[in-house]
């Protein structure tokens, strides 16, 4: 059995690459043929979207505040889909008209000026159309005669919404202002700031956002029934269809005690003013949107006298989906090679606070399980490791498999066994309390966990 310092220098070992270098030509930077830029740093985003679920087509506006490192050109970012109908960027210099311009691959954009832009900060404003889709990104699910419309972002579709710095790395706070026709709910990350009646729509506001990486923004829109829940430890909503509402309270009955668990293991308040949970149809899973959570409905919407199975699949989304609160949205991920910090952690996150609720289950059996599942993984041919992925389309996606979540909860939950409980705990807490609101590379939690300890070291 490997002792904690062996984890730890294999996490060590699995080194993030370097995100592109800054070119040589000041004026006019090629497209990144990986990771953005790092002398481009967005540093807040203000967003508007006029969306009608019954409509396919949507209208947006974004603002991004970006801070230059170097003279330039051109700005690069992300957009999928989306058709520009008016670019600007705001400079010490001025303003000036620019040029959206769509990369070959279709989810790069240029944004090009004639006057080079010096360093400092400058602000992106970009008027844009996009179309509605069915499963991910913007996309809207006809219920009961009814039209609904939802957002699912991770791992890199928020790209599909709105031009964006679409990178976990990159975490800023966001401002965002939602236009619907009157008669219909909207709901966001944060709690409402303003509403406002604009003919036959209504324009609601929402909080500023913390800093947040793109693919944790959400919205949903339509006419939804509303079932209040909890006011501790969070403000706790779910947000159905129509005619569900009574499907909803063991989710908002359960979804309190797990989080109450997690702020004991973690010594920490959650980071949220609110949580709605969110029934989606035909959904992957569930999504942890900082304050929105979604779920499939037929995970989330249990009725009474459910098979057992199906009660335990509530639990275990739940348990999940909490841990998320702080692996993964307090501290978060630089990159998608590292998934595994939010998902590993998570899992086994939710292991431990499933037995805290539920004594009489072992978490130890389901470590083997685990172990087993990755190594079965681990045999296949050309099989990737945890930390790379070698998807030449949209690699992102490759990310989300047994070894970030199952391999990820085994390689942590052997750490916590060679620690000690009360140790693992203690460091844990370090960890979450050092970085919060950063995202961070594999290398600072093996930091974290392993700490120099000799003592820990010379017992393994």
């Amino acid at each position: 059995m490997r002792s904690l310092t062996t984890v730890a220098a294999l996490l060590l070992a699995c080194g993030s690459p370097q995100t592109s270098a800054p070119p040589a030509v000041v004026d006019d930077a090629p497209a990144p043929s990986g990771a953005l830029y790092d002398w481009a740093r967005p540093t807040a985003a203000r967003l508007h979207l006029e969306v009608d679920p019954e409509r396919e087509s949507f209208e947006g506006r974004v603002e991004l505040d970006v801070e230059l490192e170097r003279a330039t050109r051109v700005v690069w970012l992300h957009a999928d889909g989306l058709v520009v109908t008016s670019a600007r960027i705001t400079s010490k210099l001025g303003r000036q008209r620019a040029t959206a311009t769509a990369e070959a691959s279709g989810e790069l954009m240029a944004v090009r000026v004639d006057s080079p832009l010096a360093a400092g900060k400058v602000t992106l404003e970009l008027s844009y159309r996009g179309t509605l889709r069915s499963d991910v990104g913007l996309f809207r699910k006809r219920i009961a005669g009814h039209w609904y419309l939802y957002s699912d972002f991770q791992p890199i579709d928020a790209r599909r919404a709105f031009p964006c710095f679409d990178e976990p790395r990159w975490r800023l706070p966001w401002s965002v202002t939602v236009s619907i026709p009157q008669g219909l709910g909207v709901f966001g990350n944060m709690p409402e700031r303003q509403r406002r009646r604009r003919g036959e729509r209504v324009e609601v506001s929402f909080e500023t956002t913390p800093e947040l990486p793109s693919y944790l923004i959400a919205v949903a829109a339509g006419p939804f029934d509303v079932v209040e829940g909890a006011r501790k430890p969070v403000e706790l909503r779910a947000i159905v269809p129509k005619g569900k509402a009574r499907l909803a309270k063991r989710a908002l009955a359960l979804m309190p005690r797990y989080i109450e668990a997690l702020a004991e293991y973690t010594q920490m308040a959650p980071r949220v003013e609110k949580l709605d949970l969110v029934a989606v149809p035909d959904l992957n899973g569930a999504m942890e949107n900082h304050g929105l959570f979604t779920f499939n409905d037929d995970i989330l919407l249990v009725p009474e006298g459910s098979a057992l199975p199906r009660q335990q699949l509530l639990h275990m989304v739940l348990a999940h989906e909490a841990s998320h609160l702080w692996f993964g949205n307090l501290v978060g991920f630089r990159r998608w090679e590292d998934l595994w910090l939010s998902e590993g952690f998570a899992t086994l996150m939710a292991d431990w606070a499933g037995m805290k609720l539920h004594p009489e289950e072992s978490i130890a059996t389901r470590q083997v399980l685990y172990m087993r599942d990755a190594m079965e993984v681990d045999r296949r041919p050309q099989v990737r490791t945890m930390t790379s992925l070698t998807r030449s389309d949209r690699p992102a996606e490759q990310a989300f498999d047994p070894l970030s979540y199952k391999k990820g909860g085994a390689l942590l939950g052997m750490a916590a066994k060679h620690l000690g409980e009360r140790r693992f705990r203690q460091r844990v807490r370090s960890f979450l309390a050092k970085n919060r609101g950063r995202s961070v590379s594999q290398e600072a939690l093996a930091r974290a966990l392993a700490k120099g300890d000799e003592r820990v070291a010379a017992t393994m």
